[in-house]
Order: structure tokens, then sequence, then C-alpha cells
């Protein structure tokens, strides 16, 4: 018994750490400079909005335990790390898990409903034609600055 409980325990489903408040760059797809500059876009995205948008990139789910789609894992992540105020559920996450070739925007629920086309729009016109040719740094810049746009009006 003990042991079928071990052998769950390591099946287990877990997340990478929550290092830093706005980029966790676990798949190494940026530089110190690009890092940095993402980091002031969105320390001030947060201190003129009160808005927590976080970035993070993976080299694969799996490394955690998932094997569903992104859409849970990143539902899971972002509540778990509590992006975004709790009162307002404000957060904003963009999750990029390299080698599964797959990327979510995960928005706090008291978004509703009303930015899911927007999104749609980043990810398909400003973050994956980036991604189409490797370009994982102007992809996830686009990424940023759209998102912010779409969120802020700004």
């Amino acid at each position: 018994m003990l042991l079928l409980l071990s052998l769950g325990t390591a099946f287990a489903q877990s997340y990478p750490a929550d290092v830093d408040h706005y980029i966790n760059d676990y798949a190494n797809l940026l530089n110190d400079t690009e890092e940095d500059s993402l980091r002031a876009t969105l320390d001030e995205l947060y201190q003129e909005t009160d808005i927590e948008f976080t970035v993070l990139t993976i080299p694969r789910m799996s490394q955690y335990g998932h094997d569903g789609s992104i859409e849970t894992f990143a539902t899971g992540l972002f509540n778990t790390w509590g992006i975004g105020d709790a009162d307002r559920n404000d957060g904003l996450l963009l999750l990029v898990s390299r080698f599964d070739r797959e990327l979510r925007i995960e928005v706090g629920a008291g978004y509703g409903d009303q930015l899911n086309g927007a999104m749609q729009y980043v990810i398909d016109k400003k973050i994956v034609p980036h991604f189409r040719v490797d370009d994982y740094p102007a992809g996830i810049e686009a990424g940023v600055t759209e998102i912010i746009y779409e969120v802020t009006g700004r």
C-alpha cells in the first residue's frame, strides 16, 4: 500500500516555481536584456493599473506531470500561483510550452468572456507568426504589448 501511495505522488501534477513576479523563463527563450525589458513593461503595468501579468515559458508540460490540455495546466498554475488580485480576479498569464508547441493566454475570471476574441487575435496575429520562424522573444514581446493594449486600451 505504501508503494502505491509513493507512486501516486511521483506522478502527481506539479507546477514550476514562481521565482519572479513577472518573468519565469524555464525554457530559456529570452536573454537577460529581453527579460529586463519585459519585466520593466510588466512592472509599469502593475504600478499604473494594479494588474498582475506573468510570463512563463517551460520546455514541456509533461515535466510537471501533466498530460492534458494546456488550458487545464494554465488554469491550475494561474490559481496555484495566485496571479492577480483575489477580489478583482484580474490577473494575466502568458504561458509558452516550447516543445509541446502550445501557448495559452490565461485571464482572470473578473474579465468574463469579453477578452476571448481579443486573446485569440493576439495569439494568431501577434505571437504565432514570430514563433513559426523561431523568434520567440519577438513573439513574446509582441504578445505582451498587445495583451496590455487589449486589456487597458494603451
